[in-house]
């Protein structure tokens, strides 16, 4: 979260936090109660979001790379054993094929490595009798193509979680400006009411809406009209 939204948030935080403490000074007025209600879901909503925008990115390429790399594990067993046996059988057209490396994998985009591990599971079922005797059974095969539905589901994860933590980051201001709108236009106002009858309270609410830089210097972005001198001066 950018500072400047982490300085609004902290206002309305702070500002919900002596709300919730001066409960018996507002719970019998309807109105107040359910302004309380709107802006406490706006700070959760604020709070979720940023959540997501702050979840790193690195899990999900992690996760990625790991799959990946069971693929091409898996896959180069398989290959190997396929590559001599087609040598022995001097099967030219089949060598070709399955004449694979694990540098030459490692700069494969992750469709071709895809269509590569496809490749050499059908090539693996179609000469399964004579590759039990080099150990190659159906158990290995569905493991390679098991591995390669798992990389598939997992090969655009770490750039949905990108596009995920933009969207949060986009969606903010528009949380943000949502609870400054109940603040400013709703319990400011509400809050006038008890100006001469709880002083310390509105005290207390004004002096909590003062939207703090955590550079060093304070100031009301939102003034309430009705507030003393003394207080805007803040």
């Amino acid at each position: 979260m950018r500072r400047k939204y982490e300085n609004r948030f902290a206002m309305v935080e702070s500002t919900v936090a002596v709300l919730n403490e001066n409960k018996g000074v507002w719970e019998k007025t309807p109105a107040f109660v359910k302004a309380v209600a709107d802006l406490t879901a706006a700070m959760q909503s604020i709070k979720t979001e940023s959540g997501k925008q702050q979840t790193p990115t690195k899990g999900a390429t992690a996760s990625k790379a790991q799959a990946r790399d069971a693929v091409e594990d898996v896959l180069l067993e398989i290959a190997d054993q396929l590559s001599a046996f087609a040598e022995e059988r001097r099967n030219v057209d089949l060598a070709a094929q399955v004449e694979i490396t694990r540098s030459a994998l490692d700069k494969v985009t992750d469709e071709e490595l895809e269509a590569i591990a496809k490749r050499v599971a059908w090539l693996a079922t179609e000469n399964i009798r004579p590759l039990a005797d080099y150990l190659v059974s159906q158990e290995d095969i569905a493991e390679l193509t098991q591995l390669q539905v798992e990389f598939s589901a997992l090969k655009t994860a770490p750039r949905i979680a990108v596009v995920e933590r933009s969207s949060s980051t986009a969606s903010l201001p528009e949380k943000l400006s949502t609870a400054s709108r109940i603040l400013r236009c709703r319990i400011d106002k509400l809050v006038s009411k008890y100006r001469t009858t709880e002083p310390e309270f509105v005290a207390k609410y004004r002096s909590a809406r003062v939207i703090v830089d955590r550079g060093g210097s304070a100031k009301l972005k939102e003034p309430n009209p009705s507030a003393p001198a003394a207080v805007l001066a803040k």
